[in-house]
């Protein structure tokens, strides 16, 4: 967290990750990432770069305090001396609830602390630049390539998603049927058959294993995030009632890879009312 400032400005921005929650937290012009679960004990856990914080919820007068802090950091337990001193606590005030939080680094006592804590800080914030200044120029080349545009069309997919694709299948052509570029991704269940035998098993997972991660992804935002709906959308949300979800994303994501090379092939764009042939 940054330190305490008066009168500054906090937003917060939730989202799921894998069960957990991302939060995404500015203060007096400073942004940071974190992840919040809960521990098996009942104690609410919740992850900023290397340092793991650990606290108890208690109801206080209508509202919660967060006490009981305990800190690891890269896995190890922080000393009680090095650790910070903090207070945190969530009122109801005019009908809304006011979270307040106040921390204390004790570096006057750990100066070598300071000094490790310093070169991590200045690394993180070099990365967190380099990563932004990487996205900013992914977006601005996808923006730039018709075929990139014209699959992010489709929900869920995003500039990684398209410019990936693209690079992987790079004529679209060397597809007769675009159905086969589920067996080319691995996305197509196994097939076993000798003599009166004959079943499937799980995806082959043939292929490219990262392009098939981010067509996993896309799926899963899909059926997730995507608020508006699409015929796309509403058969991926049925399957998943019906088979759950991790079975749901795979199939959406053999239909999502379809669907890229269709809408290539045929230069269109995606229909949210109608969906081009799969």
């Amino acid at each position: 967290f940054p330190l305490a400032v008066k009168d500054a400005e906090l937003r917060f921005e939730k989202r799921g990750r894998g069960g957990r929650d991302a939060w995404t937290r500015g203060m007096a012009g400073q942004v940071m990432e974190t992840m919040q679960w809960a521990t098996p004990g009942g104690r609410l856990a919740e992850r900023m770069c290397a340092m793991v914080a650990i606290s108890r919820l208690v109801p206080v007068h209508g509202g919660l305090d967060l006490t009981d802090w305990r800190f690891r950091c890269l896995g190890l337990p922080v000393p009680g001396w090095a650790a910070p001193r903090v207070r945190a606590s969530e009122r109801p005030e005019a009908g809304r609830y006011r979270f307040e939080i106040s921390i204390g680094i004790p570096w006057g006592r750990a100066p070598v602390l300071r000094a490790i804590a310093d070169g991590f800080i200045t690394a993180h914030a070099t990365l967190c630049q380099a990563a932004d200044d990487l996205d900013k120029a992914v977006k601005q080349k996808a923006k730039g390539h018709p075929v990139a545009r014209r699959l992010m069309t489709i929900p869920g997919v995003g500039p990684v998603n398209a410019l990936s694709f693209i690079a992987l299948v790079e004529d679209p052509n060397r597809f007769s049927r675009t159905s086969d570029i589920g067996a080319f991704l691995g996305l197509t269940p196994k097939r076993h058959q000798s003599g009166e035998v004959d079943w499937s098993g799980r995806v082959s997972k043939c292929g490219d294993g990262a392009m098939r991660g981010l067509l996993f992804e896309a799926a899963s935002c899909l059926i997730r995030q995507v608020k508006r709906f699409s015929p796309l959308k509403s058969w991926a949300v049925r399957l998943a009632g019906r088979r759950g979800f991790r079975k749901a994303a795979v199939a959406t994501a053999r239909k999502i890879a379809v669907l890229m090379l269709t809408l290539w092939k045929t230069e269109a764009d995606y229909q949210w009312t109608k969906e081009a042939a799969a």
